[in-house]
């Protein structure tokens, strides 16, 4: 269902006290301060912190939101493109798996997109049967996704060229592997019963946090030490500074969510905070680069939001 919504720059006086509460916010505001007709979701921030994508009702396509400018711009159309895409190191390019139906059939393939010339790039060819979302190598060359239960590294014509210490990591089923150097170099982390899914390094890159298929989140070390179960959550998002993690807990009827809350979670579990504890359906946060704010969105209204950290201690 799409939803149409008009997007206003709101300045709000008025501040969320959490007592006891590690973290103060503002109210949340509305994100964007311009005319937007389309029903927003799963908002991330560019790596470099000035731009922020996302995508519309049921994952059509991409859009690139440019605070300091007020202005947006529509990346693509494509279908399931917004599902779990993904931003470059160096913020000037956006891989997403896009499909396309044929004679019935859905094909899928990895597509990036270069904010720097409006250029696209066809990594693969479309093709029927599973194919993961993409992940980018830290040289910013290379993608990787997973088709036909394998892992495949694509080179783009990105610059600069492979570095010798570009690294990339991935889950398989209950494994946590990682690359150093090329796609060849690999140091496996085994979880025994644990089905791994959304795989996400803390920036420092000393541990990882993950959901797993029991609908619970995890963190571990790195070196596969300190496994430490943070209890249900989705869709979590490090702190820039590495210590704590913004997701979701969310209910549903089997149908529909029923409420959902977005929480902040230290990385040793001992601090939990719910930051938004309303009636609305706050999903997808993802916290600013500079440690200053919160984007979410909300399912019922299609509209992305912003909270703003009053003060902290990260």
């Amino acid at each position: 269902m799409l939803l149409k919504k008009t997007f206003f720059l709101i300045f709000v006086t008025a501040n969320f006290i959490f007592a006891q509460d590690k973290f103060r916010f503002k109210a949340p505001r509305p994100l964007l301060n311009i005319a937007h007709s389309e029903y927003a979701m799963q908002p991330k921030w560019s790596p470099d912190g000035k731009q922020i994508a996302f995508t519309a009702s049921s994952y059509q396509g991409l859009f690139v939101y440019t605070p300091s400018k007020h202005s947006l711009q529509k990346i693509s159309d494509a279908p399931s493109a917004g599902f779990d895409f993904s931003w470059s190191p160096d913020s000037k390019t956006l891989a997403a798996r896009v499909s396309r139906y044929e004679k019935g059939f859905r094909l899928n393939a990895i597509k990036i997109f270069n904010l720097q010339n409006n250029k696209t790039e066809l990594l693969t060819k479309f093709r029927p049967g599973t194919m993961g979302t993409p992940r980018w190598a830290s040289d910013n060359y290379q993608v990787y996704f997973s088709s036909k239960n394998k892992w495949q590294f694509v080179a783009t014509k990105n610059e600069p060229l492979p570095v010798k210490n570009s690294a990339a990591y991935f889950a398989e089923n209950s494994h946590i592997v990682i690359t150093e150097g090329n796609s060849q170099d690999k140091i496996i982390r085994t979880i025994p019963g644990l089905d791994i899914i959304n795989l996400v390094s803390a920036p420092d890159k000393s541990k990882f946090v993950f959901e797993a298929m029991n609908g619970n989140m995890y963190v571990i070390g790195a070196d596969g030490s300190n496994l430490l179960n943070l209890g249900p959550g989705d869709g979590p998002a490090w702190s820039p500074n590495s210590k704590n993690i913004v997701y979701s807990i969310t209910e549903d009827d089997g149908h529909e969510f029923t409420k959902s809350d977005l929480f902040i979670i230290s990385a040793d579990g001992r601090f939990k905070q719910n930051i938004t504890e309303s009636p609305e359906l706050e999903l997808h946060p993802d916290w600013s680069p500079d440690g200053k704010s919160i984007i979410y969105d909300d399912y019922r209204d299609g509209i992305l939001y912003i909270l703003f950290i009053k003060d902290k201690e990260q």
